[in-house]
């Protein structure tokens, strides 16, 4: 684990005319759903989800394909739910015009981030991430991490990672400043804070630390 990032948002599209209220009742029936790509994060977050509220044994109706820049299709003979884990706001959700009837399910499930080694923690998608939002959206986020291989520091890629380590938290003040044009995200990253988890990395530690 080179360093934390930012938390990545789980997003669930769907059209205000299913009158689907939560992602509970979207368990419970048999809604086609698009979790983007087998074996994406989105994808094994979709999945997980199910799993953790007991429908591991069900047949569900997934999609598992790439999408298109901007919002996916959701429609008859489509599909009618699509998931995206990504940090708000997202492409996805900026695609959206005012005045449409694409909406946002609720993910609130404090069973899932009660524990503290829990990866995921309640989040907000609001107007102001999304203009056409008309409610306030609760949700969880899962944290993004950088990762890399296991190089020992004899390996030049170890000297690359510790490069690239140090240009992030050297450059952090200009991505946060709200004048940067950096993504918002941006200010949620605290990558010292890193330096001291069990599974920080040997190639990074330095330049989280402020060593030469």
């Amino acid at each position: 684990m080179v360093m934390p990032l930012y938390g990545e948002e789980i997003h669930v599209f769907t059209r205000t005319k299913y009158n689907i209220q939560s992602i509970e009742e979207l368990m419970e029936s048999d809604w086609d759903v698009n979790a983007g790509a087998d074996k994406s994060g989105t994808n094994l977050t979709a999945r997980w989800l199910y799993e953790q509220m007991g429908h591991s044994e069900r047949t569900l109706n997934w999609e598992n394909s790439e999408v298109e820049p901007g919002l996916p299709f959701l429609g008859e003979g489509g599909y009618e739910v699509f998931f995206s884990v990504s940090g708000a706001p997202s492409e996805v959700g900026r695609s959206i015009q005012a005045g449409g009837d694409v909406t946002l399910l609720p993910v609130d499930l404090p069973e899932l981030y009660s524990d503290r080694e829990s990866p995921y923690r309640p989040a907000i998608l609001s107007k102001l991430h999304y203009p056409w939002l008309d409610r306030d959206v609760r949700t969880m986020a899962v944290t993004a991490l950088l990762v890399a291989f296991d190089y020992d520091v004899d390996n030049p890629y170890c000297t690359q990672i510790e490069k690239l380590t140090r240009h992030i938290v050297e450059g952090l003040d200009l991505r946060q400043s709200p004048n940067g044009g950096g993504h918002p995200k941006w200010r949620e990253v605290d990558p010292v804070s890193g330096h001291n988890r069990a599974d920080s990395y040997t190639c990074s530690n330095a330049a989280l630390a402020g060593k030469r």
